[in-house]
């Protein structure tokens, strides 16, 4: 296991035992439910954000997603993908493959599709794309002809490539070659459902452009009509970041809500977490304004840890993120009510007659949620990871069973 791959499981495992102790230990039944906070913090820490935005989620607060953090968390302005680079993992996959390194192979494969969604305009790319799904959906098949992550990412490969009438039997087997017709007509025998097109722009006026599988789409009234099943969808915008995923319409109500952010405004961010980390406070309310949030809570600034409401004033937080729960009790006591205007002081931590302020004092039936999911975190992150990431695979030329 890699040292990203040991954190990450270590940050899943915290997060979760956070938030189950904050679901048990708390009512999420306050005037911030709803609101949109953003947890920023200091470089070398990105796990306690991470537990801390868990915690205030599990109050009932909607936290930033990783699309709308872009120049949050220093990360660089210029984040789109590289054609070269999904090549390269498409090669190396097929590669591991002829080794008959199949982990390899699927590791390779899925960065490949990542790769190809993160570039600027995939819709010029669908050849990479489709090939890298089709290899992908060969990893699966070959085990299992009806395994359905399989079949779903050769349906999509058939949406992004409806000219390739058939697979070439040279370079497919038959099973691979009868999956690929199942797709098409899967595809072709599939209903529509209606889905809610609603993007966001944020850091200022966008003209956002909306495509499905690579083609510009209109919305009537905010609303798609779209044929059952996986699609790519990809919202864009002048002097924006675009952000391409993939789409499984299932039903009426389906909500596209995706989020595109001005570049200028991304570096602006990055600009101002720059100067917070440093220590900086006065920048609270500019970066408030460009994350577009209800709320900012700011760890490790200064020795402390302040929280900003729009239309209120910086306020320093009397917890510790090292008690998610508490700290998320903390934050809505704080913040919860009225706005302000004026500076007004924070109320001492209430005592109790036997111990430390409330804030600190975690329930037991907190900590015996901790403790009872902290095992099974472990295992849960461990399977998902490894089954559940969003594969990426397409066509190799191989010897017999796979292109």
């Amino acid at each position: 296991m890699s040292t990203t791959t040991s954190r990450m499981s270590f940050v899943a495992v915290v997060v979760l035992c956070g938030f189950v102790a904050a679901a048990v230990d708390e009512d999420a039944s306050h005037g911030l439910v709803g609101a949109r906070v953003v947890v920023v913090g200091a470089a070398d820490s990105p796990g306690e954000v991470e537990v801390v935005g868990a915690a205030l989620r599990a109050r009932g607060l909607v936290v930033l997603g990783d699309d709308e953090r872009r120049g949050l968390d220093g990360d660089d302005v210029d984040v789109d993908g590289d054609r070269e680079q999904a090549r390269a993992h498409l090669m190396a996959a097929r590669a591991a493959w002829r080794q008959l390194d199949f982990d390899v192979a699927t590791a390779e494969a899925r960065l490949a599709v990542d790769e190809a969604l993160r570039l600027a305009r995939p819709d010029e790319h669908l050849d990479l794309l489709a090939d890298a799904l089709v290899f992908a959906a060969a990893l699966r098949l070959n085990d299992d002809v009806d395994d359905a992550q399989g079949r779903r990412l050769l349906r999509l490969a058939a949406r992004l490539e409806p000219q390739r009438v058939s697979l070439d039997p040279a370079l497919h087997p038959p099973s691979r070659v009868q999956a690929w017709a199942r797709a098409r007509d899967d595809n072709a025998a599939a209903d529509t459902a209606v889905v809610v097109v609603k993007p966001r722009a944020v850091g200022g006026d966008v003209d956002v452009e909306v495509l499905v599988d690579g083609i510009v789409a209109a919305p009537q009234g905010g609303l798609l009509q779209l044929a059952r099943g996986p699609h790519l969808l990809t919202v864009r915008g002048a002097n924006a970041t675009s952000r391409s995923r993939i789409v499984d319409v299932d039903g009426d109500g389906t909500v596209i809500d995706d989020v595109v952010q001005r570049h200028d405004n991304i570096s602006a961010r990055a600009a101002l977490v720059t100067r917070l980390r440093a220590g900086d406070a006065s920048v609270l309310p500019d970066l408030l304004a460009a994350a577009d949030t209800d709320l900012l809570v700011a760890l490790d600034v200064g020795g402390g840890h302040l929280g900003l409401r729009r239309a209120g004033d910086v306020r320093p937080i009397p917890a510790d993120p090292a008690e998610p729960a508490a700290f998320a009790r903390a934050v809505v006591a704080l913040f919860d009510g009225p706005t302000t205007t004026t500076t007004t002081d924070v109320a001492p931590p209430i005592l109790r007659e036997d111990g430390p302020p409330l804030w600190l004092a975690p329930t037991v039936l907190s900590i015996a949620g901790v403790v009872v999911v902290g095992t099974g975190a472990v295992l849960t992150w461990q399977l998902w990871s490894a089954t559940e990431q969003k594969p990426v695979p397409r066509p190799v030329v191989v010897t017999c069973c796979v292109q």
